[in-house]
């Protein structure tokens, strides 16, 4: 994975870090926590660094940062989702080996 230091030119980075507030308050919102507010905004952060060079227009940097918030916090929803399916609901899904094979549901 190629460092975010080399990826974004150093102007960029400075464009990308004037909206660092912006995308912790949206991180906030959406998560309604502190901590979890800093780890969505930091990684968002680091996407949008990684992913630089292909920022065209820094007028849209803040845009981009913040769709990057809300896709970040959109997948740590559907891992959170997929973690209590596997992890609670896994005995109700799972067929058990008990039952004869007609006694199963279907």
């Amino acid at each position: 994975m190629e460092d975010a230091d080399h990826a974004a030119p150093e102007e960029l980075r400075i464009v990308i870090a004037q909206y660092r507030e912006d995308a912790y308050r949206l991180a906030r919102r959406l998560t309604r926590s502190q901590h979890e507010a800093e780890d969505l905004a930091q990684t968002a952060l680091l996407n949008v660094l990684r992913r630089a060079e292909f920022i065209v227009d820094e007028t849209k940097v803040r845009s981009y940062l913040l769709t990057a918030v809300r896709n970040v916090w959109r997948n740590s929803l559907r891992s959170k989702a997929k973690r209590r399916i596997v992890g609670s609901d896994a005995a109700e899904i799972i067929p058990s080996d008990d039952l004869e094979p007609d006694e199963q549901e279907e």
